[in-house]
């Protein structure tokens, strides 16, 4: 669930409330958690990726949809966000949250940009790919939105 909540995308994620999170590892060790929330016109997500090596080879890859359609993909790497221009993002790179090796990443993104309202359901699909393997947060295909990982917006 995302819950409602306004945070300031700067890398810092001591503003966020601790609460349910996404998860996708590879066996080499990398591995990345996924944190929603949301307020009446943005949707935030916070990434930390855990990558021991600080590789440029290693990417999280992450879509998402409303509505039955896929609205938006983003291409996170130790070098920042790649995707939508109605992203707002921060990448920190160098240490998670946690002191792991790494780098945090929180964005903001118009719910409108998704099609999506303050009480949406949204899917996402995230995989994390090391030398060209993706390593995918469940079993779905990422052609089959119906499949993929609720996010669900809730009240205030």
């Amino acid at each position: 669930f995302a819950r409602m909540q306004t945070v300031e995308p700067d890398g810092d994620l001591s503003d966020w409330t601790p609460g349910g999170a996404l998860y996708v590892c590879a066996p080499s060790g990398e591995q990345a958690t996924l944190r929603a929330c949301h307020d009446d016109a943005r949707l935030y997500l916070a990434v930390e990726c855990v990558d021991p090596a600080l590789s440029e080879n290693t990417q999280l890859n992450l879509r998402l949809a409303c509505g039955g359609a896929q609205k938006t993909a983003l291409t996170l790497t130790p070098g920042g966000v790649v995707g939508s221009r109605d992203v707002s993002a921060r990448a920190c790179k160098g240490v998670t949250a946690d002191g792991s090796k790494g780098y945090v990443c929180e964005m903001s993104l118009p719910l409108s940009a998704l099609g999506a309202q303050p009480d949406s359901e949204l899917r996402c699909y995230m995989d994390i790919t090391v030398n060209g393997t993706a390593w995918p947060l469940s079993r779905a295909s990422s052609g089959t939105i119906q499949n993929w990982q609720y996010i669900s917006l809730t009240g205030k």
